[in-house]
């Protein structure tokens, strides 16, 4: 396990993700920033319109760190160091 999430809402940027990154390697690559974005799995559960779909639900299978996201936005905005690290995705209607 990398880490855990400790809260996931959306607010006026989109969705935000609070998580504590466990994995001794992987907070070091955070903390060197050579891990700043998240890819996100995720079902849709509802959706509306097609190019460019609205996403009204959906399951989050996961949230990983990455080097390159496919979503351009989808970065680490803040780390906490030894405490919490925050990421957050501008944007949850990414498809």
């Amino acid at each position: 396990m990398i880490g855990t999430i400790e809260a996931l809402a959306e607010d006026a940027r989109g969705l935000r993700v609070v998580a504590r990154v466990m994995h001794p390697t992987a907070a070091a690559l955070v903390a060197r920033g050579a891990l700043t974005g998240l890819s996100f799995g995720y079902r849709v559960t509802a959706a509306r319109g097609s190019n460019p779909r609205e996403l009204l639900g959906l399951d989050l299978a996961e949230v990983s760190l990455v080097a390159a996201p496919m979503q351009a936005l989808a970065r680490i905005v803040r780390i906490d160091i030894g405490e919490r690290r925050e990421v957050a995705s501008p944007s949850p209607s990414f498809d």
